[in-house]
């Protein structure tokens, strides 16, 4: 087998997934975090990152998320009060 056949085999091999139910922890190139089974998922706090800006990555996110539903909110109201308009 040639070298680049070789090298293609095992990005091949690399590529596989594991199979989630079978798998505890993945190691190897690509693996940054344990696998977790899909039932008792645990949060990952990023290691390379402080405590400030994880807590200010938290509040943008709560901020978009709130601005999402105040918009949905907007939307389905608008959506009522042209109905009744209509009627």
């Amino acid at each position: 087998m040639s070298i680049l056949a070789q090298e293609l085999a095992n990005v091949a091999g690399q590529a596989k997934a594991p199979v989630l139910a079978e798998a505890t922890q993945a190691s190897g190139q690509g693996a940054l975090t344990p696998v977790q089974v899909p039932g008792e998922l645990v949060p990952v706090r990023p290691g390379h990152l402080a405590v400030e800006d994880i807590k200010a990555l938290e509040n943008e996110a709560q901020s978009f998320a709130l601005s999402v539903m105040n918009e949905r909110f907007r939307a389905r109201t608008d959506a009522l009060m042209s109905r009744r308009q209509e009627n």
